[in-house]
């Protein structure tokens, strides 16, 4: 029993020191799937623990990924140097202070998003007949989210300036590094402002479903999914650079490894969409199908197999060569969705 023990150890401290980011998704996909279980058991103390579990786990997670995203890190280089901000000491085209303070900002808001399963847990006695409490849990969690992004969204602005109107090889490059980050940040902004916005209206009328008729707060919540998915479909499709190829290969070649993952995932999701629509679509009462339990955990492991998938190792980015001006005038950054 001690050798496993260890070697379980030992697997968790390698998984944290090289794939913190997949560790902490798949300890938000264990919580997803015990929050299926525990709502299948009509268990609300358990429903609340996983979400909790699931809502700190996803948001290291996702800390972890922006600290680690290419395109975020080194795309300031390509940027002004001196840019007026309007966030006081701060400057927004500073990619480590405009990082820090989503991720502090995130942090934030899945704290609160923890705290809000405490108190929806609390007044569970109490909830049909009287939600203002959790209402505010909630309304509190979605503020701080939107809040988080507004560092990229001055960022956006700051280093959204005209093309350079030179005929030079190095004021073209830079112009297309700039295009394709404002391009990945706006799509980014566009999907967690309006996913947002919807959480933010479903929050604030909550009180909708201690009535007899909740079929619009059950429609807006699964709008809500579906403009998840799209978004990710376009996004994987039109501003992605996993679905080009320079060269003919098989199907099964590594440099496709990523393609499945994000057909993985994508499948995943749908199936879990699938299934919370056929489950909401009459009530949000506890309780489901065996067969609906059992889809949604295998579409969960689907899609987070799909997220292993496209995991791959950092790649240095090329050395920057500047000019006494701080012009520059050789580099190049792969741009990662």
């Amino acid at each position: 029993m001690l050798m496993y023990n260890i070697l379980g150890i030992s697997v968790l401290v390698i998984l944290t020191y090289s794939w913190p980011s997949m560790l902490f998704h798949l300890v938000a996909t264990v919580g997803l799937v015990g929050a299926s279980i525990s709502w299948y058991e009509h268990n609300v103390d358990w429903w609340f623990v996983t979400l909790g579990v699931t809502f700190m786990s996803t948001t290291i997670a996702s800390s972890f990924e922006l600290y680690s995203n290419r395109t975020l890190q080194n795309v300031h280089h390509f940027m002004r140097e001196k840019t007026p901000c309007c966030i006081p000491y701060i400057g927004c085209t500073n990619s480590k202070s405009v990082l820090t303070l989503t991720c502090i900002g995130r942090g934030l808001a899945g704290l609160s998003a923890t705290v809000a399963c405490y108190v929806s847990w609390s007044h569970r006695d109490t909830f049909w007949q009287e939600s203002f409490p959790v209402r505010v849990a909630w309304t509190v969690t979605t503020s701080l989210w939107l809040m988080a992004l507004l560092p990229y969204f001055i960022c956006l602005i700051q280093c959204a300036e005209e093309k350079v109107k030179k005929d030079s090889d190095i004021d073209n490059d830079v112009d297309k590094q700039l295009y394709s980050f404002r391009k990945y940040v706006a799509m980014w902004l566009v999907h967690d402002v309006v996913l947002g916005l919807f959480w933010l209206y479903l929050s604030m009328t909550l009180h909708h479903l201690l009535k007899d008729d909740d079929s619009e707060w059950r429609t807006i919540f699964l709008s809500m999914i579906s403009w998840h998915i799209i978004v990710f479909v376009i996004r994987e499709l039109y501003f992605s650079n996993v679905w080009s190829t320079e060269t003919h290969v098989s199907c099964c070649a590594p440099t496709t490894r990523s393609r499945w993952g994000d057909i993985f995932s994508l499948v995943g999701m749908a199936i879990v969409y699938v299934v919370l629509v056929h489950i909401v679509r009459d009530s949000v009462d506890m309780g489901c199908s065996t067969e609906n339990v059992i889809l949604i955990c295998i579409a969960l492991i689907v899609a987070w197999f799909g997220k292993l998938l496209s995991l791959h190792s950092p790649i240095k980015p090329t050395p920057v060569d500047q000019t006494p001006t701080g012009r520059i005038r050789n580099s190049s950054i792969k741009i990662d969705f």
